[in-house]
Parts: structure tokens; C-alpha cells; sequence
């Protein structure tokens, strides 16, 4: 699988994800559940857009650092993680907590998605 494919089926994976933890939780969010979805989801898709080309870029400078593959993954997907929570308070209106917990479950979700593709265990067609 490509960079590009790879990037594309992360961001449509955490956007569906985003766009539908925002419509179930839509109440605590002071929206429709149409609205919450659809912020959650842009702000899923310009986190992600905004995140993992420089995480990419910056990885291989991240595994000589921590001296490790695994230790590369924890401290790239923390930062992700933390910047794209800064899209999501901006979508929620500044509901810090909510956009940490979005964020968490989000990138959680994709990465184990990955790890899945990545195993074998998972293969399109």
C-alpha cells in the first residue's frame, strides 16, 4: 500500500469514526446530531490532513531519537493525538475534554486499523 492510499483510507477512517462518536454525542455538544457529525468530521479530516504528512516526514528522525520502532509509533501518535484535539475544541467550541476523548478514541481507532492491514489479518478484495 502506498503513503497516498494509506493516508487516505486513515483520514476517511477517522472521519467516519469522528463523524459518528459526534452524532451519538451530539447532546453533550450542544448540537444537532447532524451538526456534531459533521464538525466532528471536518475536523477529523484537517487534524488528519494537518498531522500525518509531517509526522511522515519527521519518523524516521523520531526512531533514531527513541532508538526503536514502537518508541517512534507512542511519540508521534501522542503528538498527533494532541494536535489534532486542538481541531476538535475549535469544532466543539472549546469543550477541551470532548476533543481530547475524541482524539484518543479517533487515532486509537485508525492505528489499530492499520495494525490490523499491516498483520495480514485484514486485506481489501
Amino acid at each position: 500500500m502506498t503513503k497516498g492510499i494509506a493516508f487516505l483510507l486513515g483520514m476517511l477512517i477517522e472521519a467516519a469514526i469522528a463523524a459518528l462518536l459526534g452524532a451519538l454525542l451530539h447532546k453533550q455538544f450542544d448540537r444537532s446530531g447532524f451538526g456534531a457529525a459533521v464538525r466532528c468530521g471536518a475536523a477529523a479530516v484537517i487534524g488528519t490532513g494537518a498531522t500525518n504528512p509531517a509526522v511522515w516526514a519527521g519518523f524516521s528522525r523520531l526512531e533514531n531519537w527513541t532508538g526503536s520502532w514502537w518508541g517512534a509509533v507512542a511519540l508521534g501518535e501522542a503528538g498527533v493525538v494532541l494536535v489534532e484535539a486542538l481541531f476538535y475544541a475549535a469544532a466543539l467550541r472549546g469543550r477541551w475534554g470532548w476533543a481530547l476523548a475524541l482524539s484518543i478514541a479517533v487515532n486509537a481507532a485508525a492505528f489499530g486499523a492499520g495494525m490490523l492491514y499491516a498483520s495480514g489479518a485484514v486485506r481489501p478484495g
